[in-house]
């Protein structure tokens, strides 16, 4: 979606209160930050230093920008996990499924206004005004411990509610608090895509900035979490002659299964159906997706009798029925 107008601005405070992990934020927060370094290679140069509580992090603060659409403003961006993948079955080259339901982060920007003083607020941007070209996200994976077997905020096996549905994953917490200190990734497992740009979509009444992994499988099996992080592809900081990550956030976890023992793919979730119903392309299932059991009725023939012994029956755990 783009506005006939080329740059942002807000008339007033906007409210996502009524959304997953949301609120308007009126100060701004001090924790810490974490930048990783890797090159994206998509031709600019987007800056991923572990850099920490360092002059140079921008994550999560204010920023005043000298170029793009928000030239001369201060814009503080916050990205949150909306939509959690609830597992997925090991990536294989012939037939890689992606992350079930489709991970989805949620990004807000606000202008802060008289910012270092005493008297500084923060409007959220009216996203119907702003240019979303060059706005994009990057994911990393991160293993982590499985759950507790006998932890109460342990999330069920199942990912499926009793009729088949899939629901939003409102907890537990992601198991990687935002400033912690990150001992291994596993980004190099992941197949698909890993950057995408965000999707100007209606959202239960409001416009939402929101960025869709509809395509995204994991090469291990195990327990994982998401890092989410936001950059502005054509927007640079005051002093700045590089893009700089504005924004992260870590995701649920979610477990991926060999193919033997992944469950059933549930109906999609509603979010999931409103994206499609806006161009966004993502698999969308009305029913639950069973298992399709292959048989074959073979018949053995002895060589020193003419009866003819059925074979037992094969089954192939790995397959679903297709669309």
């Amino acid at each position: 979606m783009y506005s006939a107008q080329p740059y942002g601005g807000a008339n007033g405070f906007a409210d996502f209160s009524h959304l997953p992990h949301a609120g308007s934020v009126s100060r701004t927060p001090q924790h810490g930050a974490l930048h990783h370094g890797t090159g994206t290679g998509t031709g600019f140069d987007l800056t991923l230093t572990h850099q920490g509580e360092s002059a140079g992090s921008f994550i999560g603060k204010p920023i005043h920008f000298t170029e793009g659409q928000f030239a001369g403003k201060t814009i503080r961006a916050s990205l949150c996990e909306l939509q959690a993948a609830a597992f997925g079955r090991k990536y294989a080259k012939v037939d890689r499924r992606p992350l079930d339901p489709p991970p989805v982060a949620w990004l807000q920007l606000f202008e802060v206004l008289n910012a270092g003083t005493p008297a500084q607020i923060e409007r959220e941007l009216d996203y119907d005004t702003i240019h979303i070209l060059g706005l994009m996200c990057t994911v990393d994976l991160i293993p982590v411990a499985p759950p507790s077997p006998d932890s109460e905020s342990s999330p069920p096996e199942s990912p499926m509610s009793p009729d088949g549905t899939y629901s939003f994953r409102s907890g537990p917490p992601s198991p990687i608090r935002a400033g912690s200190a990150i001992t291994a990734k596993a980004t190099t497992a992941l197949a698909g895509t890993t950057f995408v740009q965000v999707d100007s979509i209606p959202w239960r009444g409001k416009t939402a900035l929101l960025f869709t992994f509809a395509d995204l499988a994991v090469k291990n099996e195990g327990y994982f979490v998401l890092q989410y992080r936001f950059f502005d592809i054509y927007s640079k900081p005051s002093g700045h002659s590089d893009q700089r990550i504005q924004a992260d956030c870590f995701g649920q976890s979610f477990r991926i299964y060999s193919s033997k023992e992944v469950p059933p793919l549930g109906r999609s979730t509603e979010l999931t159906k409103h994206l499609a119903r806006y161009g966004v392309r993502v698999n969308v299932r009305e029913t639950e997706r069973k298992r399709k059991k292959k048989e074959r009725q073979t018949t053995l023939s002895s060589p020193f009798t003419t009866e003819r012994v059925p074979d037992r029956a094969f089954s192939d755990a790995s397959d679903y029925d297709d669309d």
